[in-house]
């Protein structure tokens, strides 16, 4: 029986590569309903997927044909959002990060071990066959002894009216938060768990609140060393109609 899955946050990522490529193409996966507080991207989804719409959580939740949600929100609603769909007895599968912090992060832990469903975080990049094929070679000895890893992603992100990813209140930080995650997500899964972290961030090209520059340091349980730098600063090819889809305006 496919697994009956509910989207909230239908802009960005859910519609342009989540949905298409993720839910839609899996066998154990159908797509039954999403939301979006944003009614226009909400009808525009539903065309696009022909499942239902709705601009609130509840309805969606109240669907019992729901096994489990994906949240695809700015960061500042996963938590409440997480934690609903929990309460609903729904399994959850949120967007990085988790949440805007450890506490939020800890509390959706406890109440998914309290009603007995599970929640993940989307970090997609260590499933890629190269990722895995990498992890294979570290647990071999293949390679010999890992003493350093580094991990790097950065692009070119202007100044955007209403993009969350830029105010740090709503999108708990800029290029670390958003892109750093997943390269040190990487680096614990071939190294073992950090010891010991430092850090220098700043605002070099842009000046928006949430930092455009950053490099992280960090020492691992075997001793080696990772290093990860993020850069929202950098210019790439991305065009501009995909940027301001990958940052929708928030509207809770």
């Amino acid at each position: 029986m496919p697994i009956g899955w509910g989207v909230i946050g239908a802009g960005g990522i859910a519609s342009r590569r989540t949905i298409p490529e993720g839910i839609l193409p899996a066998r154990g996966a159908r797509l039954v309903a999403l939301m979006d507080t944003d009614e226009g991207r909400a009808k525009a989804a539903s065309l696009q997927f022909g499942v239902p719409w709705y601009t609130e959580i509840e309805p969606l939740l109240e669907r019992g044909d729901i096994d489990a949600v994906y949240i695809a929100t700015p960061t500042i609603a996963h938590a409440p959002q997480a934690l609903a769909a929990i309460s609903a007895g729904k399994h959850v599968l949120v967007e990085k990060p988790l949440a805007m912090t450890a506490a939020e992060a800890r509390r959706i832990a406890a109440a998914a071990k309290r009603k007995g469903v599970l929640v993940g975080t989307g970090f997609m990049m260590r499933h890629h066959g190269a990722h895995q094929k990498i992890l294979e070679l570290i647990q071999k000895g293949t390679i010999g002894k890992p003493v350093m890893g580094r991990a790097q992603l950065s692009c070119w992100y202007p100044p955007i009216e209403g993009a969350w990813r830029q105010d740090p209140t709503l999108g708990g930080g800029g290029s670390f938060i958003d892109m750093g995650n997943h390269c040190f997500d990487l680096l614990e899964m071939f190294l073992g768990k950090t010891t010991e972290v430092h850090a220098f961030i700043g605002n070099l090209v842009h000046n928006y609140k949430s930092e455009d520059t950053a490099v992280v340091t960090f020492r691992f349980e075997s001793g080696a060393i990772g290093i990860v730098d993020n850069l929202f600063n950098v210019p790439d090819a991305l065009p501009i109609s995909k940027l301001l889809n990958f940052n929708p305006i928030l509207t809770l």
